[in-house]
């Protein structure tokens, strides 16, 4: 991976020279991907997701969006603090970061920024991992997940959390499980690398735990429950001590 950057009219991207001879500002851009038949499929919602191929590989658009009362006020607009503090270049580094250390997380491909007087807009463009689905997904199929599953989960955080990597939004949503049982853990623009310490490694595992919960009182019947957090548990706990 070779970090390379680009000025294309009023926005600055980030990329990965290794895998685009240069910037384009068509990967950006939904109805552009489209156009040029690159677009292979779309999620709503707030995390929305445009799945597109370009030079034999795939890819993952999603532009930021805010969450919770300040979304009503702000949208996707984000305070600008200076480039190197925006959320995108700070998730593409954070990813390039924790893939040399071998971590399982997405390949970050390219990152763009639009300022606006005292805002900016952000999006970010990750390698697709291959048959994937987020673990909220999986829940949701109507089979309960085989135990090994659980088991693995626990040991790729405890992985992440021996690096000294803390997450800051672990939940159902930011874990993906492939048809072979891989996990990738996604949305680190917000992560930090800390000092190995118990107490911020059980928030990160409270914060999972409170959002299946969450999942399960919405959804009675999500194939979840307090003895699968225990397989995942035991799995972190096994990992930890190797």
């Amino acid at each position: 991976m070779r970090e390379a950057e680009a000025r294309l009219d009023n926005a600055r991207i980030l990329y990965d020279a290794e895998a685009a001879a240069y910037a384009q500002a068509d990967w950006f851009e939904p109805d552009l991907i489209a156009a040029r038949g690159w677009l292979k499929g779309s999620v709503p919602g707030r995390g929305h997701a445009h799945f597109f191929g370009f030079n034999g590989c795939d890819y993952v658009l999603r532009h930021y969006r805010r969450g919770g009362r300040v979304a009503a006020r702000l949208g996707d607009r984000y305070l600008w603090t200076g480039l190197d503090r925006t959320r995108a270049w700070r998730e593409w580094r954070m990813l390039a970061r924790l893939m040399a250390l071998g971590l399982p997380v997405p390949r970050p491909f390219a990152a763009r920024v639009t300022r606006s007087g005292l805002f900016y807009r952000a999006d970010l463009i990750t390698a697709r991992s291959p048959a994937s689905s987020s673990l909220t997904a999986r829940l949701k199929m109507g089979a309960a997940l085989p135990e090994y599953i659980w088991r693995e989960i626990g040991s790729v955080i405890a992985r992440f959390h021996k690096a000294g990597v803390w997450h800051a939004d672990l939940n159902a949503h930011n874990v993906l499980v492939s048809a072979k049982g891989a996990i990738v853990l996604i949305d680190f623009d917000r992560a930090k690398l800390r000092r190995p310490g118990a107490r911020w490694r059980e928030a990160n595992l409270a914060r999972l735990l409170r959002s299946l919960r969450k999942l399960k009182r919405l959804e009675p019947d999500l194939k979840f429950g307090e003895s699968d957090f225990e397989l995942l548990r035991e799995g972190y706990r096994l990992r930890s001590q190797n």
